[in-house]
């Protein structure tokens, strides 16, 4: 699997942000002159950095393919808690 297909399977913002942590460590972890010279002159969308990242060769982690798709699910919407500017908003409103 390619880091843009892992990018494009992620159905939830929580994978979402799990894939492009793992892609910004790949960076890391890869030291490459070229692909940090891309990143340097234009910040890519996840997106792009996925693409970046096949273009050049990067593996995903085959572990990683797993956790994505197994382990990361976003809650419930009604077990979430509401954020302060939620609460804020819903006094001012009356709710």
């Amino acid at each position: 699997m390619t880091w843009t297909e892992l990018i494009a399977q992620a159905t939830d913002p929580l994978q979402s942000q799990y894939v492009l942590d793992a892609a910004l460590a790949a960076v890391a972890t890869a030291r490459s002159a070229a692909v940090d010279a891309v990143i340097a002159a234009a910040v890519p969308t996840p997106l792009g950095l996925c693409a970046l990242l096949d273009a050049h060769g990067i593996p995903v982690p085959a572990d990683f393919v797993a956790v994505v798709s197994e382990h990361v699910e976003s809650p419930p919407s009604d077990e979430l808690r509401p954020m302060p500017q939620d609460l804020r908003l819903a006094r001012q409103s009356g709710l």
